[in-house]
């Protein structure tokens, strides 16, 4: 024998379902019953095998040799067991048979006979009797029956739990797989050879080059298909016409269901350790809508579940395929996957088999009254994605969210920031990058503004108040928009407290949040800069109470003046910062270690207004030092503020520089109306708004606004609390 050749199956490819499982059959049955030291990898999408034998020896093989595995379901009401249609008939016919390659399947069907005898039963088994049915077929009949039960159902303490693949414990809404595999096992084996010989050989043969190497034409057969080829089921639109008929390749569905069994894995092992009963049968997992590209959010919420098939490149053995399945393993942390996101976390972390390169994912969504068909949902890379670990502190949080989303009386905006969440997070598994990262946080910062609404659902959910400090770093992605977010979210002091409590009621001690029972006012309508405008005065009305020397509006990050000037101008995208600001503020900033100030503080920008030079000099959350001189403190006051919200800049800088002067300081310009002060009162919200971020360069607000002193050592200040160094 000579050393195994490569040898590509063009029609075992990684789509539709039916056609990956159907390699799977193949590699299953030729390395058991023909040659053991068979290899197959996928390679472009399509089953490659290293075997000793030619295609030629492969369809010789599958004619005469074959012996299929005995898939029956006595306890399915369509199987052939409780009547005498064509399920039936075809069950005798096999019964009966005379070829010794179905010998095995012929006794095990006697042998359910016989164990159905026992049972009394003389009509399909109701819930009750079912139920009993399953564990005495589990515990007497032949183990090659037992490993399609597997495949087809696990058996708890208190029920039997299916598994997505095989719908209802083989059976799809009417269509009974066991029954239909018989039928189209008599297309390509004669059951009474010799004797009575129905199969047409030559057409067993191209159907079988078709089925394998994608070679010339064959008539395919009508008949029911199921969830596994969506686009051979037939229906309205199928093709031209009213309707079209269902059409399948007999031996596609057979080696289908021979390629199923290998999902059977370990799942009774598993089932009794893990209360997650989906995710304990091999890639099985929870609907993730996340990722569902075209398919619709209907669908995708009225999906059965999602399954994960492996993709290897390297040649493996049939045991070593075996043992993926067998374990199923896809980790997030310490956990087993539960959710189609969780998977994606599994392959951006390397939590999944070192030889797994990636997966292909299928949802099995809702058609045709009670069936379902496996829709492809593309594929996923397995890689390392840096920081991916951070959405584990996430977990619990989302947790409850979805245990939420699943009541009927969550409102649907629930829903909707819970779908936003799990795009953002498979996006950044698929893709990676510090922006992908960010656009997680706005996810974030969307929804608890979404879930911030008082009502019984929000009170049953904890706020989201647990996010390490690591995530400012992680998601930086250079944006403006990120910088001032992050200047924004760190806001906070010892007296009026972090800026969170005037976006959510919330209640923050330490490392825990719970939701004020006190209904006090929150920003969460307008433009952000109206949002902004109103946390402004807020926080100075809270100083003011406790008597305050200057503005509460410090914070460990600061803002550059370049960037401030954006906003004012309204370059930036105001949403994605309040979004940003918004999940940003869920960090725990009292860990936080601020980077170095050049990273987060660009120089200059030319074009700031010197209005807000001016404004921003008397809502400063420190006194204003310069060499030389005594420190001076301007005392918050509301007076400026109401004017800017009111659209009144004028009268604004004229309060400010009356402050000013009052503190002993001297402004440039005989009043607001100089040169350089005009400005838009359209949009004067903008510059009220902007006086809310912490700034460092406070040297370059003096040098544009405030007049200089004679003395030859009053030169702007360089070094000190306030400066740029």
């Amino acid at each position: 024998m000579g050393s195994p050749q490569p040898m590509v199956l063009e029609s075992c490819t990684l789509q539709p379902l039916m056609s990956y499982l159907k390699a799977l059959g193949v590699v299953r049955i030729v390395a058991e019953q023909r040659d053991p030291s068979l290899r197959a990898a996928w390679q472009l999408d399509t089953l490659c095998l290293q075997t000793h034998l030619d295609p030629e020896d492969l369809v010789a093989f599958f004619l005469d040799d074959f012996r299929p595995s005995p898939i029956l379901a006595p306890w399915n009401a369509d199987s052939g067991f409780w009547d005498d249609r064509s399920g039936g008939q075809a069950l005798r016919r096999l019964e009966e048979t005379t070829n010794p390659r179905l010998a095995a399947y012929s006794s095990t069907v006697r042998a359910v006979r016989a164990l159905l005898a026992t049972t009394g039963l003389k009509a399909r088994p109701d819930r009750e009797a079912k139920r009993r049915l399953l564990r005495l077929c589990r515990a007497e009949l032949p183990d090659e029956m037992v490993e399609w039960l597997d495949t087809s159902l696990v058996l708890t303490a208190e029920d039997a739990v299916y598994p997505p693949l095989l719908g209802g414990g083989g059976a799809d809404g009417r269509l009974e797989f066991s029954a239909n595999c018989i039928q189209r096992l008599e297309e390509v084996i004669d059951f009474r050879p010799g004797v009575d010989p129905q199969v047409d050989r030559s057409l067993a043969t191209a159907r079988l080059r078709l089925s394998l190497f994608n070679e010339g034409a064959a008539p395919l057969t009508k008949a029911a298909v199921g969830q596994f080829h969506p686009g051979g089921v037939g229906g309205p639109n199928a093709t031209r016409g009213w309707d079209a008929a269902s059409l399948v390749n007999p031996w596609d569905y057979l080696l289908m269901l021979e390629g199923a069994v290998l999902l059977a894995g370990s799942v009774a092992r598993r089932m009794g350790a893990n209360p997650e009963r989906m995710a304990s049968f091999p890639f099985s997992a929870r609907v993730s809508a996340a990722g569902w590209g075209t398919v619709s959010s209907s669908d995708a919420s009225g999906a059965r579940a999602e399954l994960w098939l492996p993709v290897w490149h390297r040649p493996t053995s049939l045991p070593e395929i075996r043992q993926v399945f067998a374990e199923g393993r896809a980790q997030v942390g310490r956990r087993q996957a539960r959710t189609g996101v969780d998977f994606a976390r599994a392959a951006a972390s390397l939590g999944v088999d070192r030889g797994i390169a990636s997966f292909t994912r299928y949802g099995f969504v809702k058609r045709s009254g009670q069936s379902h068909l496996a829709a492809p949902l593309g594929q996923l890379q397995v890689r390392l994605v840096a920081d991916v670990g951070l959405v584990d502190e996430l977990d619990p949080w989302l947790d409850r969210l979805r245990a939420a989303c699943y009541r009927s009386e969550t409102p649907e905006s629930y829903r909707r920031a819970l779908r936003d969440i799990e795009e953002s997070i498979f996006a950044y598994c698929r893709y990676g990058g510090k922006a992908h990262l960010a656009a997680v946080a706005a996810a974030l910062g969307r929804a608890t503004k979404t879930l911030g609404r008082k009502s019984r659902t929000r009170d049953s959910l904890r706020p989201l108040h647990h996010l390490s400090p690591r995530w400012l770093n992680a998601c930086d992605d250079g944006s403006q928009e990120f910088r001032l977010a992050a200047a924004l979210a760190s806001v906070g002091d010892s007296t009026v407290g972090p800026i969170r409590r005037q976006l959510e009621q919330v209640v923050l001690k330490g490392n825990q949040a719970h939701w004020d029972p006190e209904d006090r006012p929150v920003a969460r309508h307008g433009s952000l800069a109206d949002q902004l405008t109103w946390i402004l005065q807020r926080r100075l009305l809270e100083g003011l109470r406790v008597n305050l020397e200057t503005c509460p509006v410090d914070g460990p990050l600061k803002a550059s003046l370049a960037d401030i000037s954006a906003f004012i101008c309204g370059l930036t995208d105001d949403h994605r910062l309040e979004a940003l600001f918004r999940g940003l503020a869920t960090l725990r900033w009292h860990e936080a270690r601020p980077a170095p100030r050049a990273q987060w503080a660009p120089g200059t920008d030319p074009g700031l207004p010197r209005a807000y030079c001016l404004l921003k000099l008397a809502h400063l959350p420190h006194p204003l030092t310069r060499r030389g001189r005594e420190p001076v403190s301007v005392k918050p006051d509301t007076a400026a503020l109401s004017r800017l919200r009111a659209g009144d800049l004028a009268t604004a800088l004229g309060i400010v520089r009356r402050r000013l002067v009052a503190s002993g300081l001297v402004p440039l310009g005989p009043g607001p109306g100089a040169a350089g002060f005009a400005y838009n009162p359209a949009t004067t919200t903008r510059l009220a708004a902007a006086l809310l971020f912490p700034v460092w360069q406070t040297d370059a607000l003096v040098r544009m606004v405030l007049r200089d002193t004679p003395s030859p050592e009053d030169t702007p200040v360089q070094g000190g609390k306030n400066d740029g160094n």
